[in-house]
This record gives structure tokens, sequence and C-alpha cells, in this order.
């Protein structure tokens, strides 16, 4: 789950950090998990390896969607869609995007955000799209 881009539960599934009652501990999953939850509840979890409910695991962000069988299959499609709309190079290096900064000082992070937007914007479907968005706006100012 951890890992996850988007992350869909059942809402009656349990989840539990349970490498302490093996004796083992969460180096593995541990940093990943603190990147998408807040450290005191990781601390809580972690340390009491106790098992909670999908609700909490919603509210603690470690999933991003909790429900029915019908519920979560219409949620997946609906976002599938969504995602498949997009342009696949502007997503692939989204995900890159993501998965490069938060490991990065502040300052390379500024260096590395801006240098990729100025690599995206050059792109023939981002100027495409600007372009039609700049149009619409002029269309719309204009009946106003």
């Amino acid at each position: 789950m951890a890992l996850c881009d988007i992350a869909v539960a059942h809402k009656e599934s349990l989840f539990c950090f349970s490498e302490l009652k093996l004796a083992l501990i969460p180096s593995l999953i541990a940093p990943y998990v603190l990147q998408k939850m807040p450290h005191a509840k990781v601390r809580e979890l972690m340390l009491s390896a106790r098992v909670f409910k999908a609700e909490e695991a919603l509210q603690s962000h470690l999933i991003h969607f909790s429900g029915t069988d019908e519920e979560r299959a219409d949620y997946i499609e609906k976002l599938t869609q969504q995602i498949l709309s997009y342009d696949r190079t502007a997503l692939k290096q989204c995900k890159k995007l993501l998965n490069t900064i938060p490991f990065l000082s502040p300052q390379e992070r500024n260096d590395y955000c801006v240098q990729a937007l100025a690599e995206r914007r050059k792109s023939a479907e981002v100027v495409k799209n600007i372009n039609k968005f700049l149009k619409s706006r002029a269309l719309k100012k204009q009946k106003s």
C-alpha cells in the first residue's frame, strides 16, 4: 500500500504493521510509510503492531479510497478513464517528478522542478493546449 500511487481497499479490510509481533523491525517498509502517513501515526501503529480498519487507514493517508466491491469498481473505473485521458509523456514525467523531489535538498528540488517544467513546456502537446486555453479565455473575455 505504501508504494502505490493510488491505493484502494475494501471497507472491511484490516491492516497491521506486524513486524514486532515476529521480532522483526519494519526497516524495509518504514521509509515509504513515513512518506505517506503522519510520523506520529506511523510510530503509534508500528510500535503497537495493532490491527486497524480501512477507515483509519483512509484517515491516516495509507489508502486513498475505501468502499464496497461495487464502490471500489466504480471509483477505479472512473479514475482509470481520467488518468488514461492524459498525455502519456506528461504522466511519465509527472511520476518521475513525484518520485524524485522528496529526496532532493530544497535548492536541488527548486532547480529540478524549474528544469522539468521548462523542458515540458517545449512539447508540442503543451504548446497546443496552452494556446487553446488562452484562446478560450480571450473568447470568454470578449463575451463579457
